[in-house]
């Protein structure tokens, strides 16, 4: 049986209704004051035809939606960084922070609280949480709470707070007893992406029993300190299961939650690009071969294949890419792809490349 290997990126969107405003804020978010590293990438590099399809159809715009092209009659697609933690190992977990400079009908409004069915976003693991909320406040970023301790069961006890991005996203931090004594505050790794379910159950099949992939710890939240931690007044009450592909050295959970208390509040969105988290890439191990594999497999058991698999070449360092979407039951756009190498390929090339890389003045919110 084809299965997921591991989780490889986060897709989070800018909406271009504002994104001259609210692209610099995003950006210092996590270069300034998460620490992170941030390294731009070059679509124009991209082969004309086929890295156009590829933009149209991997990104899921399809071929009716109107992209700006240049002179020369290449696809514009601007504004894009790649977003990395200290820890960038083959195993880790990438952001991909995208602007769209055209695209069909994006909403502006991110996920309007943490209860929100689908994808709500990602925890970051740090060395030193008191020093990051010390260092946001100083900064003028909004918390949802101090931190706070909460037992994360076979996970060991952590300690947990939610701050909000420039576009108002929950992005939550966490020290956990990997840390064994505190940093100097700094970013290490995604722990974990993050999707609210509305049946945890059915979704747990799908992954665990279809894609070969382990719950390696089920967590229930509950209590004054969890509600505390997510700005919930009175009883909250959660459970999440934390998922790991089948790669062994992976160090990020695919974590999925169910809301007991509040409610889970389904969001329809009439559009997949919101200014939020909005798709995320699971990491097939070989080749094309295998993505094509594992979507023959999976394709009947889909709530919605949105495309086939498809390979096209990418930009520099990066190997050429077979991709393939669907959106699940929560309305969550999930996609099944690799490298043609069947590796991770690229991102420590452009560590040496200062051109790849640029720092963002602190903003005022």
């Amino acid at each position: 049986m084809k299965t997921i290997d591991r989780l490889h990126h986060v897709c989070l969107t800018v909406s271009s209704e504002n994104f001259e405003e609210v692209w610099p804020k995003e950006l210092a978010f996590f270069a300034d004051f998460l620490g992170m590293n941030c390294y731009k990438n070059n679509i124009l590099e991209m082969d004309e035809k086929l890295s156009l399809q590829g933009i149209e159809q991997g990104l899921g715009l399809g071929p009716q939606t109107p992209v700006i092209f240049t002179d020369d009659g290449r696809a514009v697609l601007d504004h894009f960084y790649y977003i990395a933690g200290e820890d960038m190992s083959e195993t880790a977990c990438l952001i991909d922070l995208i602007v769209f400079l055209c695209e069909p009908g994006q909403l502006a409004q991110p996920q309007p609280n943490m209860y929100t069915q689908g994808l709500r976003g990602l925890t970051l693991l740090t060395d030193n949480i008191d020093a990051v909320y010390q260092r946001g406040l100083d900064m003028g970023i909004e918390f949802l709470s101090a931190p706070t301790k909460q037992d994360w069961g076979s996970l060991g006890e952590v300690r947990f707070s939610v701050a909000k991005d420039a576009m108002d996203n929950p992005v939550e931090l966490v020290q956990t007893d990997e840390v064994t004594e505190p940093g100097d505050g700094k970013i290490l790794r995604i722990f974990s992406i993050n999707q609210n379910t509305a049946d945890l159950q059915r979704t747990l099949d799908f992954y665990c029993d279809g894609c070969g992939m382990t719950v390696a710890a089920e967590v229930s939240h509950q209590g004054e300190a969890f509600a505390k931690s997510v700005d919930v007044s009175g009883a909250a009450r959660a459970t999440t299961c934390f998922l790991k592909g089948t790669n062994p050295e992976a160090k990020t959970y695919f974590a999925l939650t169910s809301w007991d208390e509040p409610a889970l509040a389904p969001f329809a969105l009439k559009d997949r690009y919101t200014a939020s988290f909005y798709r995320m890439w699971h990491w097939v191990k070989g080749h094309k071969a295998d993505v094509q594999a594992l979507w023959d497999q999976m394709e009947p058991k889909m709530k919605q294949p949105t495309m086939a698999p498809y390979s096209y070449p990418s930009v520099r360092p990066w190997s050429d890419v077979t991709m393939s979407f669907f959106i699940d039951d929560d309305g969550v756009h999930q996609e099944f792809a690799n490298h043609a190498e069947g590796g991770w390929g690229g991102l420590e090339e452009m560590v040496d490349h200062p051109e790849f890389s640029k720092r963002f003045g602190v903003f005022e919110r």
